[in-house]
């Protein structure tokens, strides 16, 4: 057996030296590594991220229409609602921004009205059923309401009747003037407004006349509703509960049921027929009439 030289023993030393050194770049080569849980962690951080950009772009824009669902869907918006029954005056962008609120008095052709006052109005929704007759509308102001920008001013009007268009049995006589109270109610804007009138029960009637009233002006007599639903008239009892408003003025109040003494003493009121003078479904019906 021959022995190694010491020329080829280091020869060797160096080869595998070399050989260790290149199994030790392979295993440690940026390239063939294998995919650690941080890069996993890195690469699904960063899809992550996309996702909630998108989440975040998506929640911007939900508010948006959820708003605008609000705005189409609440009924409040744009009718003039605000503390009370208002109409629709506004339109557009600025029904949306429509601040209604009430008022004790309006102002309208040099004419004071307060809440609780009976007038005279132009009744395009014929809810008196004085179309296409001589006969005045009649109602009583229920609310007066203000818009803050724009200083519309809508009235919520309950309507009077007259006996004519009313169904009623044919032996059923009223006063003259004579005039009914209904649960018909409307919102219509100031300028409807004509003149004002009185509606006083007939005991006041006989007595004498509001303080404030003039020559000239219209008082009428009204002692029974007229119901709509089930078609029957109804004598009111208590005239002074119900009638006026709660928000009327209690001194305004005071003043139209103060009667002034006629100057020539109590007068007589005289009842007579009146024939019926309707020509929708419920003409000659003979409702009940609840006293």
């Amino acid at each position: 057996m021959s022995v190694a030289s010491a020329s080829e023993l280091a020869e060797n030393s160096v080869t595998e030296s070399q050989q260790q050194s290149g199994i030790n770049s392979t295993l440690t080569s940026p390239e063939q590594t294998t995919p650690t849980a941080n890069s996993d962690a890195s690469e699904y951080n960063e899809q992550d991220n996309d996702k909630d950009s998108d989440d975040r772009h998506t929640d911007t824009e939900r508010p948006q229409k959820r708003q605008k669902t609000d705005i189409e869907s609440d009924p409040s918006i744009g009718t003039g609602t605000g503390t009370g029954t208002g109409g629709g005056i506004a339109s557009g962008s600025e029904a949306m921004y429509a601040q209604w609120e009430q008022t004790g008095s309006a102002e309208h052709n040099g004419q004071i009205y307060y809440i609780g006052d009976h007038a005279i109005l132009e009744d395009i929704d014929n809810s008196s059923g004085t179309e296409g007759t001589e006969l005045s509308p009649v109602g009583q102001i229920l609310d007066i309401q203000r818009e803050a920008h724009s200083g519309s001013v809508n009235l919520t009007v309950s309507w009077y009747v007259y006996p004519q268009k009313t169904s009623h049995p044919p032996y059923m006589e009223f006063y003259k003037n004579a005039v009914l109270r209904t649960f018909r109610q409307t919102v219509v804007p100031l300028e409807r407004l004509r003149e004002l009138c009185y509606v006083v029960q007939p005991a006041d009637s006989m007595v004498g006349r509001p303080g404030e009233w003039v020559e000239g002006k219209m008082i009428f007599v009204c002692e029974s509703r007229y119901v709509d639903k089930g078609d029957f008239i109804q004598k009111i009892k208590h005239w002074n509960r119900g009638i006026w408003p709660e928000a009327m003025d209690q001194k305004r109040r005071e003043m139209l049921t103060t009667m002034v003494p006629w100057p020539d003493g109590p007068r007589e009121l005289e009842k007579s027929l009146v024939p019926v003078e309707i020509t929708n479904d419920s003409a000659g019906n003979t409702p009940q009439t609840r006293r």
